[in-house]
């Protein structure tokens, strides 16, 4: 009986077209999440949003993550930062409460990565 291949699930997107280009590219993105997941000994699945906006519109991606986590298929979600999710406070505290703190998933940010500590909201290093 082998070892459960753990995952690290990366959640990528870019507000506009034009930022497609720039340094927080969707490519970057996917990069970083690559080495990351390495660092960690996990493997990567991407989910990638492609440009869209955070405070217009439904994100099919972002749904899919929900659903993920609360049938227990996520257990690890990385992104570049936490405005890839959410820009709106209010709402990053409704995610967390309702999705990662509920269903025990390690939210990781950066390129260290950083592993967010819900008790402090503060970024520990793994």
């Amino acid at each position: 009986m082998g070892k459960k291949t753990e995952y690290l699930d990366a959640y990528i997107r870019v507000s506009t077209t034009s930022q497609k280009k720039d340094g927080n590219s969707l490519i970057v993105q996917q990069r970083l999440a690559e080495s990351v997941a390495k660092k960690l000994g996990m493997e990567l699945r991407v989910h990638n949003e492609d440009a869209k906006s955070s405070t217009r519109g439904y994100r099919d991606v972002l749904a899919e993550v929900k659903e993920g986590i609360q049938a227990r298929k996520i257990e690890n979600l990385w992104v570049q930062d936490r405005s890839r999710i959410f820009r709106d406070t209010m709402e990053g505290m409704v995610f967390r409460v309702r999705y990662l703190q509920p269903n025990k998933v390690v939210l990781y940010e950066g390129e260290l990565p950083h592993k967010i500590d819900f008790s402090n909201l503060t970024p520990t290093e793994k």
